[in-house]
């Protein structure tokens, strides 16, 4: 005898839903926090190099951890109401990974590998962020399809 179960039965509940969402915007959060002081910690930033490429390298890690560290604080406050936290963490994730190649610099092995793990581990968690408002948009959709419908 085969027994229905409900799609949500094997999902948690909303608030480890909000605690998984609220964990995943604080590893975002420290993510931004390095990346805003991995020129520094790094050495990249420090010294002038042949061209405006290590000025490119040393602007584009600045804003691309400023905007992580604010949209992090921003799905920390409302982890399960907004859409966009997770895929804007996903594009800051692929533009941090790919800023070594497209800036032209010339980088050293702990610029490069420090762009993957950083780029790579925003990606993963915007996914996973992303999934988590998914979810909770879609349970709360079905609990009240008349809010559903004023979104």
């Amino acid at each position: 005898m085969h027994v229905a179960h409900h799609p949500d039965e094997h999902h948690p509940d909303p608030p480890v839903r909000q605690r998984l969402g609220t964990g995943l915007g604080i590893a975002a959060f420290l993510l931004g926090l390095w990346q805003l002081m991995s020129p520094v910690a790094l050495g990249y930033g420090l010294t002038p190099g042949p061209g405006p490429a290590p000025r490119t390298l040393v602007r584009d890690a600045v804003l691309a951890g400023a905007v992580v560290v604010v949209v992090a604080l921003i799905g920390m406050m409302a982890p399960l109401d907004g859409r966009w936290p997770g895929p804007v963490l996903v594009l800051a994730g692929w533009w941090i990974a790919a800023t070594p190649w497209l800036s032209g610099a010339r980088t050293t092995a702990a610029t490069l590998v420090n762009a993957l793990v950083v780029g790579c581990a925003l990606t993963l968690l915007g996914i996973a962020l992303a999934q988590v408002a998914r979810r909770a948009v879609t349970r709360s959709a079905r609990a009240s399809p008349a809010r559903a419908r004023r979104r």
